[in-house]
C-alpha cells in the first residue's frame, strides 16, 4: 500500500503446518479483559509454531486472511481449526503494534512490507553417490597391471634360466663322456691293429656304437 512509511516496522506472516511427529500448532492462544484484540501465549519449543516465527505476545490481525478485530476467542479458535493442518496467521509484535495504532493504520496480509516465514521442513537429502574413479585411479589400476607384467616377465624369465642351465650342463657332461669313450675306442681299435687283428673296422663301429649308447645313457639319466 502507498500509504504505509517506508520505515514501518513489517507484519509477520506465519504459514503454520503441522508436523507428523509433533501434536497441533505448538502455541496457544491469550486474551485480556482489559485490552481488546487476540494474542499468541506460549509458544512451544521446536514446534511449528516456532518455526513459523510465531512469538510470545504477538497481536493477531489476520487468520487465513481474514481480519479478527471484531472477532471473539471462540471464533478465532474456529478459524484456526477451519483448514486442516495448517493456519495462516499474520501478527505484529508490541512495538509493531504500537506503531500501526499510533498512526491509526489498519495492517493487511497485502502489504508491501510482510514478511512470510513457513514451518514447512525441507525433505531429507538424498544420499550423495559416491564419485566416480577418477583417471588417476585408472592409472593407478594400470600400474598395477604393468608391475604385475613386469613380475611375471621377470618370473618367467629366471624359471627359463633356471630350466637352461641343467640342460647345458648335461650337454657339456655328456661331449666329455663322449670324448672319453671316443678316445677309449680308438685306443682299443689301435691296439687291435697292432696285434693284427682282422675286422679291425667292425672293432671300430662297435665301439662307436657302444660309446653312443654310453653317452645317450648318461644323458638320460642325469
Amino acid at each position: 500500500m502507498s500509504d504505509i512509511p517506508d520505515n514501518a516496522p513489517a507484519p509477520r506472516l506465519c504459514i503454520i503446518t503441522k508436523w507428523p511427529d509433533f501434536e497441533g500448532y505448538g502455541f496457544n492462544l491469550h486474551a485480556e479483559k482489559s485490552k481488546p484484540g487476540q494474542y499468541i501465549g506460549k509458544v512451544d519449543a521446536a514446534s511449528p509454531a516456532e518455526m513459523a516465527g510465531l512469538l510470545e505476545g504477538d497481536r493477531i490481525i489476520e487468520v487465513n486472511g481474514v481480519n479478527i478485530a471484531n472477532e471473539n476467542h471462540k471464533q478465532v479458535v474456529q478459524r484456526i481449526k477451519a483448514v486442516t493442518n495448517e493456519t495462516r496467521l499474520l501478527v505484529l509484535d508490541p512495538e509493531a503494534d504500537k506503531y500501526y495504532k499510533s498512526k491509526n493504520i489498519v495492517v493487511r496480509g497485502s502489504q508491501s512490507n510482510v514478511v512470510t516465514k513457513s514451518s514447512v521442513r525441507a525433505p531429507p537429502s538424498p544420499p550423495t553417490p559416491e564419485p566416480p574413479a577418477t583417471n588417476g585411479h585408472h592409472h593407478h589400476h594400470h600400474d598395477d597391471g604393468d608391475a604385475r607384467s613386469v613380475s611375471s616377465a621377470a618370473s618367467s624369465s629366471a624359471t627359463s634360466e633356471a630350466s637352461t642351465q641343467p640342460q647345458v650342463r648335461r650337454l657339456f657332461v655328456c661331449l666329455f663322456v663322449f670324448c672319453f669313450c671316443l678316445r677309449v675306442c680308438l685306443f682299443v681299435c689301435f691296439w687291435f691293429i697292432c696285434l693284427g687283428v682282422t675286422g679291425e673296422f667292425g672293432v671300430v663301429f662297435v665301439c662307436l656304437c657302444v660309446c653312443l649308447n654310453i653317452c645317450v645313457f648318461f644323458y638320460m639319466s642325469t
